[in-house]
Protein backbone atom coordinates (compact mmCIF):
# COMPACT_ATOMS: atom_id res chain seq x y z
CA UNK A 1 0.00 0.00 0.00
CA UNK A 2 1.48 3.61 -1.15
CA UNK A 3 -0.29 6.20 1.43
CA UNK A 4 -0.12 9.67 1.15
CA UNK A 5 -1.16 11.33 4.34
CA UNK A 6 -2.18 14.98 3.20
CA UNK A 7 -3.23 16.59 6.34
CA UNK A 8 -4.93 15.55 9.53
CA UNK A 9 -8.06 14.95 7.33
CA UNK A 10 -6.95 13.96 3.97
CA UNK A 11 -5.47 10.66 3.36
CA UNK A 12 -5.02 9.38 -0.31
CA UNK A 13 -4.02 5.43 -0.13
CA UNK A 14 -3.43 3.03 -2.83
CA UNK A 15 -3.97 -0.50 -2.58
CA UNK A 16 -2.94 -4.42 -3.65
CA UNK A 17 -5.26 -7.38 -2.06
CA UNK A 18 -4.40 -10.80 -2.85
CA UNK A 19 -7.20 -12.71 -4.18
CA UNK A 20 -10.05 -14.44 -2.05
CA UNK A 21 -9.58 -11.27 0.48
CA UNK A 22 -12.03 -9.91 3.04
CA UNK A 23 -12.23 -6.48 5.06
CA UNK A 24 -14.61 -5.26 7.56
CA UNK A 25 -14.90 -1.68 8.97
CA UNK A 26 -17.07 0.82 10.45
CA UNK A 27 -14.26 3.99 10.13
CA UNK A 28 -15.11 7.09 11.27
CA UNK A 29 -14.25 9.07 8.04
CA UNK A 30 -15.54 9.57 4.45
CA UNK A 31 -14.22 6.77 2.30
CA UNK A 32 -13.98 7.00 -1.42
CA UNK A 33 -12.84 3.91 -3.12
CA UNK A 34 -11.92 3.52 -6.87
CA UNK A 35 -11.27 0.42 -8.36
CA UNK A 36 -8.39 -0.14 -10.43
CA UNK A 37 -6.61 -2.81 -12.54
CA UNK A 38 -8.70 -6.07 -13.34
CA UNK A 39 -12.27 -6.75 -13.01
CA UNK A 40 -13.16 -8.40 -9.76
CA UNK A 41 -16.34 -9.69 -8.34
CA UNK A 42 -17.22 -8.00 -5.22
CA UNK A 43 -19.42 -9.22 -2.17
CA UNK A 44 -20.97 -6.56 0.24
CA UNK A 45 -22.79 -6.85 3.03
CA UNK A 46 -23.54 -3.14 4.42
CA UNK A 47 -26.08 -2.79 7.49
CA UNK A 48 -26.87 -6.10 7.08
CA UNK A 49 -27.90 -6.33 3.46
CA UNK A 50 -25.92 -8.29 1.13
CA UNK A 51 -25.03 -7.55 -3.02
CA UNK A 52 -22.89 -8.53 -5.18
CA UNK A 53 -21.13 -6.50 -7.97
CA UNK A 54 -19.07 -7.04 -10.68
CA UNK A 55 -16.53 -4.34 -10.74
CA UNK A 56 -13.62 -3.09 -13.51
CA UNK A 57 -11.75 0.12 -13.58
CA UNK A 58 -13.22 3.22 -13.19
CA UNK A 59 -16.25 2.03 -10.61
CA UNK A 60 -16.54 4.06 -7.69
CA UNK A 61 -17.92 3.53 -3.68
CA UNK A 62 -18.56 6.25 -1.43
CA UNK A 63 -19.45 5.41 1.99
CA UNK A 64 -20.31 7.90 4.81
CA UNK A 65 -19.07 7.53 7.95
CA UNK A 66 -19.59 4.66 10.43
CA UNK A 67 -21.04 3.13 7.65
CA UNK A 68 -20.61 -1.11 8.75
CA UNK A 69 -19.22 -2.68 5.81
CA UNK A 70 -17.54 -6.28 5.09
CA UNK A 71 -16.38 -6.81 1.74
CA UNK A 72 -15.08 -10.04 0.17
CA UNK A 73 -13.68 -10.50 -3.15
CA UNK A 74 -12.37 -13.39 -5.39
CA UNK A 75 -9.20 -12.34 -7.87
CA UNK A 76 -6.42 -9.54 -6.67
CA UNK A 77 -7.64 -6.61 -5.96
CA UNK A 78 -6.42 -2.84 -6.84
CA UNK A 79 -8.23 0.12 -5.81
CA UNK A 80 -7.51 4.20 -4.59
CA UNK A 81 -8.76 5.18 -1.40
CA UNK A 82 -9.57 8.20 -0.74
CA UNK A 83 -10.41 9.40 3.19
CA UNK A 84 -11.80 12.68 3.95
CA UNK A 85 -12.95 13.25 7.80
CA UNK A 86 -16.35 14.35 8.55
CA UNK A 87 -14.90 17.77 9.74
CA UNK A 88 -13.98 18.41 6.02
CA UNK A 89 -16.68 17.28 4.76
CA UNK A 90 -19.15 19.54 6.74
CA UNK A 91 -17.27 22.85 6.05
CA UNK A 92 -17.99 22.88 2.71
CA UNK A 93 -21.39 21.72 3.01
CA UNK A 94 -21.92 24.43 5.79
CA UNK A 95 -21.38 26.74 2.60
CA UNK A 96 -24.10 25.53 0.59
CA UNK A 97 -27.09 25.10 3.43
CA UNK A 98 -27.40 25.38 7.01
CA UNK A 99 -28.79 21.64 7.32
CA UNK A 100 -26.22 19.10 7.96
CA UNK A 101 -25.79 17.16 4.86
CA UNK A 102 -24.66 13.56 4.66
CA UNK A 103 -23.73 11.34 1.38
CA UNK A 104 -26.01 8.28 0.83
CA UNK A 105 -23.78 5.31 0.34
CA UNK A 106 -23.33 4.41 -3.44
CA UNK A 107 -21.77 0.81 -3.96
CA UNK A 108 -21.48 1.65 -7.73
CA UNK A 109 -21.17 4.30 -9.71
CA UNK A 110 -18.97 6.10 -12.61
CA UNK A 111 -17.86 9.52 -12.67
CA UNK A 112 -14.74 10.80 -14.96
CA UNK A 113 -14.28 13.67 -12.88
CA UNK A 114 -13.94 12.10 -9.86
CA UNK A 115 -11.79 9.14 -11.48
CA UNK A 116 -9.43 11.42 -12.69
CA UNK A 117 -8.95 13.65 -9.38
CA UNK A 118 -8.38 10.55 -7.60
CA UNK A 119 -5.98 9.22 -10.07
CA UNK A 120 -4.19 12.82 -10.13
CA UNK A 121 -3.98 12.60 -6.28
CA UNK A 122 -2.47 8.72 -6.66
CA UNK A 123 0.44 10.28 -8.86
CA UNK A 124 1.40 12.87 -7.06
CA UNK A 125 1.77 10.62 -3.64
CA UNK A 126 4.06 8.49 -6.51
CA UNK A 127 6.33 11.02 -7.08
CA UNK A 128 7.95 11.12 -3.95
CA UNK A 129 5.70 9.42 -1.67
CA UNK A 130 4.21 13.16 -0.63
CA UNK A 131 1.27 15.09 -2.02
CA UNK A 132 1.35 19.64 -1.87
CA UNK A 133 -1.15 19.52 1.09
CA UNK A 134 -2.73 23.07 -1.14
CA UNK A 135 -3.12 20.91 -4.04
CA UNK A 136 -4.61 18.26 -2.66
CA UNK A 137 -7.07 19.95 -0.25
CA UNK A 138 -8.07 21.79 -3.49
CA UNK A 139 -8.40 19.16 -5.40
CA UNK A 140 -10.33 17.60 -2.40
CA UNK A 141 -12.56 20.45 -1.95
CA UNK A 142 -13.45 20.09 -5.51
CA UNK A 143 -14.34 16.85 -5.69
CA UNK A 144 -16.84 17.22 -2.31
CA UNK A 145 -18.22 20.14 -4.15
CA UNK A 146 -18.48 17.88 -7.13
CA UNK A 147 -20.25 14.82 -4.94
CA UNK A 148 -22.67 17.30 -3.42
CA UNK A 149 -23.89 18.22 -7.17
CA UNK A 150 -24.26 15.01 -8.90
CA UNK A 151 -24.44 11.90 -6.03
CA UNK A 152 -27.26 11.33 -3.82
CA UNK A 153 -27.07 13.09 -0.55
CA UNK A 154 -29.72 14.29 2.06
CA UNK A 155 -30.12 16.87 4.64
CA UNK A 156 -31.35 16.96 8.38
CA UNK A 157 -32.07 20.35 10.17
CA UNK A 158 -29.83 21.30 12.94
CA UNK A 159 -31.32 21.08 16.13
CA UNK A 160 -30.85 24.11 18.28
Amino acid sequence: MNQGIISDTVKVEHHYQPANGASECCLPSYLLSIHLGQPITLQRKIDGRRSSDYLVEGDIMISPPYLRRKLSWDTDAEFLLLRFESNFFSAITQQFTDSECHITPQLKLRDPLIQNIGLALKSQIEIDGLCNRLYAESMMNALVVHILYHVRWHTHSKIS
